[in-house]
Parts: structure tokens; C-alpha cells; sequence
């Protein structure tokens, strides 16, 4: 028996854990979508009022080739901490990784039943799209400027990304970043002389500076996949700026 497929969790094989596994097929199911209505003037018909992508599952099938039964549980038990990783990478999806949550466990099988094949399904929540591992990005300097980024991914939208380094001699307190009017504009940074500040996709949630974003700003800016975006930024000290995102995939 030859392992047809691979799939890896944060870059560990999963065939790696032992000899006797066999990967034998990687399915993706639809995602799971929401969608809501409101009812049309007449009751004939629907107005979508907006889609929401909730989930997306993919399921590892394999085989233990394993007839001892103890060593068949030593390594289930080693799967199962495989399972319990952030990163699924499949061989059919490459350069492309997709952030899950163990959804069903695979099973630790009878003593009788050493050769029947084991499941792992795996739920992707935070971000319910594949993204690549790679980033597109680009770089600017000075106390204001722009770059252009374009993302190629088959999904609508990726998230924008920065790093911002003060270069200056005096502390950064002000940033401003923009995109076709969606702003975010950081006031009281207290950022030092070499010290940087980020923006940065932590389980699926634009990370920042605490307390520092004004309240008529968005919470992240959405970069148009597929086409060009031109972004923006103002600063009060001289900065080194690092603009960057992961194109998603459907």
C-alpha cells in the first residue's frame, strides 16, 4: 500500500508519526454558508440581504497498518496530538494552508478491526478560507507615502497587514493608513526610536495597539483581490512601513 495523498499539520507529516500510516483520501466539503433574506413586497421571491461564509471542513481518511494493538494505541495516541495542531496543509493545495480545529478526533479502533480506515475531520472557523502561505508585500519609508498591492487570490477580499518602524528621533504617537476612504488612524502610540508597531491576523482577528485606535476608524481594511489597491499612510515621526497580506483562496 503506497500513501496517495499528504497532509501535513504545522508542517509535521502525518505519515511521518509512523510507517504503518497510509494516507488514503484528503475531501473538502462545501463550506457552510448563511444566508439572509428579507421577504419581497407580494411574498413572491427574496431580497439576499447578505452572505456569510461560517465554516469549512476537510477530512483526513487513513490507514494503521499496525497488528499489534498496543503499538496500534501508542500510535493513534500520537495522531491525536497531530489533530490537536493550528495549520492543515494537504498535497493538493499547494503553498496554501487553512487554520482548523480537530472536529472529530479519529477513533481508536477494536482489535478485530486493525485494518478498517480512520477519519480526522477538521473545521476551519476564524478564517473559513485557505490562505497562502506566502505574503504578497510592500515597503515604503518617510512620514507619509503609498504602496500598491495586488492580491491574486480567488476570494473577494484579504486583509491588510503592516509592521511600521520608527525611524525618527522622537516617539511615533500618530499613524494613519488608508484605502479607497476606509481609514485606520492610531493616535497616542508612544512608539520609540527603532521600536515598531503592527497590525497583524491572530487567529482569524486583526491584532494592534490597544486603546489607540479613534473611534470613527474601521477595524481592518479589506484589499480587493485580483486587481490593484493603493494604499496610503501618514505618520508623525519618520517610519519604515512593511504593507503585506496572505491571499485567501475559496
Amino acid at each position: 500500500m503506497e500513501t496517495r495523498y499528504d497532509a501535513s499539520m504545522d508542517g509535521v507529516a502525518l505519515s511521518s508519526i509512523s510507517d504503518s500510516i497510509y494516507v488514503l483520501d484528503i475531501s473538502e466539503s462545501a463550506p457552510q454558508m448563511d444566508i439572509h433574506t428579507a421577504a419581497k413586497p407580494g411574498g413572491v421571491g427574496s431580497f439576499v440581504l447578505g452572505v456569510t461564509r461560517e465554516a469549512l471542513t476537510v477530512s483526513v481518511s487513513f490507514a494503521v497498518r499496525e497488528y499489534d494493538t498496543k503499538a496500534r494505541k501508542q500510535i493513534m495516541s500520537r495522531v491525536a496530538k497531530w489533530c490537536s495542531g493550528k495549520y492543515l496543509t494537504v498535497s493538493d493545495r499547494p503553498l496554501q494552508r487553512l487554520q482548523v480545529v480537530c472536529q472529530t478526533p479519529p477513533t481508536a479502533f477494536s482489535a478485530l478491526s486493525w485494518t478498517d480506515t480512520v477519519t480526522a475531520v477538521f473545521a476551519a472557523y476564524a478564517l473559513p478560507y485557505w490562505e497562502s502561505m506566502e505574503t504578497v508585500r510592500a515597503e515604503a519609508s518617510g512620514d507619509s507615502g503609498s504602496v500598491t498591492l495586488s492580491p491574486s487570490g480567488t476570494a473577494p477580499e484579504c486583509v491588510l497587514q503592516a509592521v511600521l518602524t520608527n525611524d525618527g528621533d522622537g516617539t511615533l504617537n500618530t499613524v494613519s493608513i488608508s484605502l479607497l476612504g476606509t481609514s485606520m488612524v492610531f493616535e497616542g502610540l508612544g512608539i520609540a526610536p527603532g521600536a515598531s508597531m503592527s497590525m497583524e491576523l491572530d487567529g482569524g482577528v486583526l491584532r494592534y495597539p490597544a486603546g489607540c485606535l479613534t473611534e470613527d476608524s474601521a477595524d481592518e481594511i479589506m484589499l480587493r483581490q485580483g486587481g490593484s489597491n493603493t494604499v496610503t499612510f501618514s505618520a508623525d515621526q519618520t517610519v519604515s512601513a512593511t504593507f503585506y497580506a496572505r491571499e485567501v483562496w475559496l
